[in-house]
């Protein structure tokens, strides 16, 4: 496996310094870019052909241009395991709430923290008050542990889920039909995170 580029590093940095809101709704972007490289490793790949017959579909508000859309075309392809569809579905939803809610949302409430339970490993609180200072400190915000805690768990369950959709996209690169490697995938299990 791959290790962290500089982008998910960036990534991961900014989401951890997001409000729970700003986690959510950019998860769910990066998200929706990772599952359009998905579906674009599997379309025609001439420029010409892109421009014509792909763009079109991906871009502005075309059909394929929601998350929603990208989520369920991906999974009826067969390109994008069950499991996972199941846990970006759950960041999708959350998405939603976070950006129509008008009042104060965060992972603490009841309607998140159930969806947080079906998508987290939960880590334990081993941080000790040093290391929460130092890091509070290069953030410029000052969350509580659990806060912490859950921010950083959200952002590694998004970029493990983006890192099995960049794994699909290289194999369809590699001009694999990712149709059986997604059905091994579910038969036996092999997926990032709790089920």
């Amino acid at each position: 496996m791959v290790g962290p580029t500089e982008k998910d590093k960036l990534i991961a940095t900014a989401l951890v310094k997001e409000s729970d809101r700003g986690c959510v709704i950019l998860s769910a972007a990066l998200l929706a870019d990772a599952l359009e490289e998905l579906l674009r490793s599997v379309c025609r790949k001439t420029p010409k052909e892109i421009k014509a017959s792909v763009d079109p579909l991906l871009q502005g508000y075309a059909p394929l241009a929601t998350f929603s859309a990208r989520i369920q075309l991906t999974f009826a392809f067969g390109i994008l395991p069950r499991a996972l569809r199941d846990k970006i579905e759950i960041i999708r939803r959350m998405r939603n709430d976070f950006a129509h809610e008008w009042g104060p949302l965060d992972f603490d409430d009841p309607r998140c923290a159930s969806r947080l339970d079906l998508l987290l490993i939960r880590l334990d609180d081993t941080n000790d008050d040093e290391q929460q200072a130092a890091l509070m400190g290069e953030v410029g915000f000052v969350p509580t542990k659990q806060q912490l805690i859950t921010r950083i768990a959200f952002a590694l369950a998004v970029q493990r889920m983006i890192g099995v959709i960049r794994a699909l996209v290289d194999f369809a690169s590699e001009g694999r039909d990712l149709r059986p490697i997604v059905q091994q995938m579910e038969e036996q299990g092999l997926w990032v995170g709790p089920t």
